[in-house]
């Protein structure tokens, strides 16, 4: 008894523990060639890094291509939003007519884009 429990254990840990490969998209030409050339080995891809500044305003969009590609393939889809300077982050998070600006593009591009 105490085998079969052993084996089964394993074999749902071998299950729940399956590699899954992650594709970062760039803003360059190449980005998109090396995705479609890849994309049958991508499980996850984060098709654009949205820009955020200090007032809410939100930039960047995900290649169309990209787009039907992952959903004719079922990749998931997980966007980023990147600010990097500390005092802009700080202004954002301190202004809520700023924060409610970027969740309100921010929801739709995920509606438009149907992220998952």
């Amino acid at each position: 008894m105490k085998l079969v429990i052993f084996c089964l254990l394993f074999a749902a840990s071998s299950v729940f523990a399956q590699t899954k490969t992650l594709f970062y998209m760039t803003d360059q030409p190449q980005s998109v060639r090396d995705f479609m050339e890849h994309q049958s080995k991508i499980d996850i891809i984060v098709p654009t890094w949205y820009s955020v500044d200090e007032t809410g305003l939100v930039y960047g969009e995900p290649d169309p291509s990209v787009l039907r590609v992952t959903k004719q393939r079922h990749i998931a889809l997980f966007p980023i939003v990147a600010l990097f300077d500390k005092a802009k982050i700080h202004t954002l998070l301190i202004s809520d007519v700023s924060q409610s600006a970027m969740i309100a593009v921010l929801i739709a591009a995920c509606k438009q884009n149907v992220y998952d």
